[in-house]
């Protein structure tokens, strides 16, 4: 069964997702998540840092200055490509919530069935970002502990496993 919109009802249904997506929009500033991006480099880079000076101090019983001129191109790097990322999320998901509303108006479907499939999108959307977060930060990590190391003079080191639920299969056989 397929349900005509009257020319009233097409009209609101359009300005209500307009209005979603000016406010998802002003929420999803570049400014805002650069200054997210940011601050997540820089407490993932310091995380990395104090890591390397506590493994030197416990192997060689100094302290040593860690010099990070060369990191800041990395950051930037890092910032941007989540800034790009974590942007693509609300269009993304604006757009599929866009066609869930008129596909479900237009079948003559109740509202309550809409809305629980608008918050599974929602639900996909933000188990997406974190999985993106978790992946970014583990990579930036890895990378930040490897030009540390290299900056210092260490040219080979094993990585350990922490045996948790996280580890994948090909890294654990590496």
């Amino acid at each position: 069964y397929q349900r005509r919109l009257d020319a009233d009802e097409d009209e609101r249904v359009r300005r209500l997702l307009e209005q979603a997506k000016q406010s998802m929009a002003m929420k999803a500033q570049p400014i805002a998540l650069e200054r997210l991006a940011q601050e997540f480099a820089d407490k993932t880079s310091t995380h990395s840092k104090t890591q390397l000076q506590r493994q030197v101090k416990a192997a060689l019983g100094v302290d040593l200055p860690l010099p990070d001129s060369k990191l800041a191109q990395k950051m930037r790097a890092f910032v941007s490509q989540n800034v790009a990322q974590i942007s693509s999320i609300p269009t993304n998901l604006l757009g599929s919530v866009e066609t869930t509303v008129y596909r479900g108006v237009t079948h003559g479907r109740l509202a309550k069935d809409i809305a629980d499939d608008i918050e599974k999108q929602f639900d996909v959307a933000a188990n997406r970002a974190a999985a993106i977060a978790r992946d970014q930060i583990g990579t930036f990590y890895s990378q930040l502990t490897i030009d540390r190391h290299r900056s210092i003079g260490v040219r080979r080191f094993i990585w350990r496993t922490m045996n948790d639920e996280r580890v994948r299969d090909e890294h654990d056989d590496r």
